[in-house]
């Protein structure tokens, strides 16, 4: 709930920004993103820095020639990174084998 909010009011402040200075929307963002960071340490969430890979990912990991599509999947539904997205489909790889 207080994650749907503080998108909401975020996605706002994007859209008003479309109307100030691209400096100043810059300014203001780094600024939500540190507020959000220490009221999210605050209530204690912790975001789990592996997410569990979906089943659309897993079936492309086990499926031969489709390691670099399976990849991009992970990393456009997680926003992991490269090294982190191309480890988990590995795993998946093993466990399918």
């Amino acid at each position: 709930m207080i994650m749907e909010s503080f998108l909401s009011a975020f996605l706002g402040l994007v859209v008003l920004g479309l109307m100030i200075s691209r400096d100043r929307l810059s300014q203001r963002v780094n600024t939500l993103e540190v507020r959000l960071d220490k009221l999210l340490l605050h209530v204690g969430f912790v975001a789990d820095p592996n997410p569990p890979a979906t089943d659309d990912v897993a079936v492309l990991a086990r499926t031969p020639g489709a390691k670099i599509a399976a990849i991009k999947a992970y990393r456009r539904q997680t926003g992991a990174g490269l090294r982190e997205s191309k480890a988990v489909v590995e795993r998946l790889m093993e466990k399918g084998g």
